[in-house]
């Protein structure tokens, strides 16, 4: 999300936040102290991850880089928890790892 939105800030407005994707870890394992339908976590990150995804390939991405976030968008939509949605932001922060801000 940072990459996307070129931001070393959290801005939960922008969905740069990673609260959402802990609350998301802790209601899996049960840990949570406030529970919260996993559900509607994992489609609100899904819908930030979007977002992100769509930036990054608004960005100067060669074939391969593009194919792999286009990779990553469609695996998005299969997601139902946590461990698929860090699949998917890793595939798309080696795609753009040349965009990393120094």
């Amino acid at each position: 999300m940072r990459r996307a939105y070129r931001s070393v800030e959290e801005n939960s407005r922008l969905g740069i936040d990673r609260i959402p994707m802990m609350a998301l870890v802790q209601n899996e394992e049960g840990k949570a102290i406030k529970k919260q339908p996993i559900e509607k976590l994992v489609e609100k990150l899904k819908g930030n991850i979007g977002k992100a995804l769509d930036k990054m390939l608004k960005f100067k991405v060669d074939e391969q880089e593009r194919a792999n976030l286009i990779d990553a968008k469609s695996k998005l939509q299969y997601a139902k928890g946590s461990e698929s949605l860090v699949q998917i932001i890793s595939i798309a922060m080696d795609a753009t790892h040349r965009h990393k801000e120094s």
